[in-house]
């Protein structure tokens, strides 16, 4: 089995290990609920260097470590009325309200954000550079899906409902049943015996993925999101 996939999604992607599962980095495990968070911001940030580096005529592109804090944070205080839904206590907002608020606002820099909030815990984005796609769509034919995911990794909500998941490695079927939906992040695609399924970077703390990485099977995969146009919009740029 050949799985086709961005080819610098390796180096787009840091692990970290925390209780045991390898996932990308930051992961702060109280945030149940905002696996959004980290995916789209990861995959902005690796969308972001991929431009770049078609812009600048440079290989292999290089990842720009977004703020997933900042989503967890700050859309609660622009979206809390009654646009929500209410997982285990913690507020978890609807995808259109996730594109609108990254379409609108945009994600900072990891560092930037974490220097932001070191000096007030309400940080100004306007005060702070930000990456904000001028387009964020969801992505409906699977030759699409295919022809981007050569190129830089996707994000995805997946049914965690069903027996869709696949052990990575033994390519068996997994069956992990979630209270709902899953952000994650596609990496790539393949067949495994007829079977059409994604390969994903899973994007929080969740056990079903190996080693950071699983399989879906394409049935499974709800929505699939895919940013363009990413723009560094400076302080000064604000409105």
């Amino acid at each position: 089995m050949a799985f086709i996939g961005c080819p610098h999604v390796q180096r787009s992607f840091s692990l970290t290990t925390r209780r045991g599962v390898l996932s990308p980095s930051p992961i702060v495990y109280d945030d149940y609920g905002a696996c959004y968070a980290y995916a789209f911001a990861e995959v902005v940030g690796a969308v972001f260097g991929y431009e770049e580096s078609r812009r600048n005529d440079t290989w292999p592109p290089t990842h720009t470590p977004l703020s997933a804090r900042q989503l967890i944070d700050d859309m609660p205080r622009r979206y809390l009325d009654g646009d929500s839904e209410n997982v285990s206590g913690i507020y978890t907002p609807r995808l259109e309200l996730v594109v609108d608020y990254i379409k609108r606002y945009g994600i900072a820099r990891e560092e930037d954000y974490a220097a932001a909030l070191h000096n007030n815990n309400v940080v100004e984005l306007d005060q702070i550079p930000r990456l904000r796609p001028r387009v964020l769509e969801d992505i409906i034919y699977y030759g699409d899906v295919h022809r981007h995911l050569r190129r830089y990794p996707l994000v995805a909500s997946i049914d965690t409902h069903g027996d869709m998941l696949y052990h990575l490695q033994r390519h068996e079927i997994h069956s992990w049943r979630g209270e709902g939906n899953h952000m994650v992040i596609l990496t790539g695609y393949g067949t495994i015996a007829d079977q059409k399924v994604y390969e994903f970077k899973n994007s929080w703390g969740l056990g079903f993925a190996s080693n950071g990485y699983g399989l879906v099977a394409r049935e499974a995969v709800v929505d699939i999101w895919k940013p363009s146009n990413v723009e560094l919009i400076q302080p000064a740029e604000q409105e």
